[in-house]
């Protein structure tokens, strides 16, 4: 069982929940087991992890809440449009998800209109996959928000005109997410430096 236990693992970057082991017909039992004799490391409630492997807390956190959506500072780090160090994880869901209590995961509730706007998947610094928002939705939170440093706002916006400009898709989002006019100034009018 140890052996199947541990191809799991292989399989999925080091990582094994209870559901992955009762999909494959094998009790959650053995993952416990196995994490009192150290073959497996417990890293959060029905996670664990292959000793072999780097704990990755943004897929911890996204096996542990799968209706989780990074954003904010998250979703700029993981787009590669922030410089920052991250002492906070932020994540979305919509209202009627129950909200997870953790003293490092920050969740905000939303509407299920805008909810969908700019979800991705996206690869974590160690190569799992994760739900984020993109590049585009990154830019129209940091105007739909008013508490961004001005520093870390300017990163975002010169690295994305930069690197990623898409304005179809940046103009597209803003409209639906009622902040239009300010992107469109930014990124029209004040040529912003």
């Amino acid at each position: 069982m140890k052996d199947k236990i541990l191809k799991i693992c292989k399989e999925n970057n080091g990582y094994i929940t209870g559901k992955m082991a009762r999909d494959k017909g094998i009790p959650s039992t053995y993952l416990s087991r196995m994490a009192k004799d150290e073959s497996l490391k417990r890293v959060a409630p029905g996670i664990y992890l292959n000793e072999e492997v780097i704990e990755d807390e943004f897929y911890i956190y996204y096996l542990s809440y799968p209706n989780i959506i990074f954003y904010r500072e998250t979703a700029l780090y993981l787009n590669g449009l922030s410089n920052n160090m991250l002492s906070d994880y932020y994540a979305i869901l919509p209202y009627e998800c129950n909200v997870p209590k953790n003293t490092n995961l920050k969740i905000k509730r939303t509407r299920k209109d805008t909810i969908d706007v700019g979800v991705t998947i996206i690869d974590t610094p160690y190569g799992n996959k994760c739900k984020c928002y993109d590049k585009e939705r990154c830019i129209c939170d940091l105007f739909i928000y008013d508490d961004f440093e001005y520093e870390e706002k300017a990163y975002a916006i010169n690295t994305y005109k930069e690197k990623y400009l898409n304005k179809e898709k940046l103009y597209s989002y803003a409209k639906k997410l009622g902040v239009y006019k300010e992107v469109f100034n930014v990124f029209e009018v004040i040529a912003w430096n």
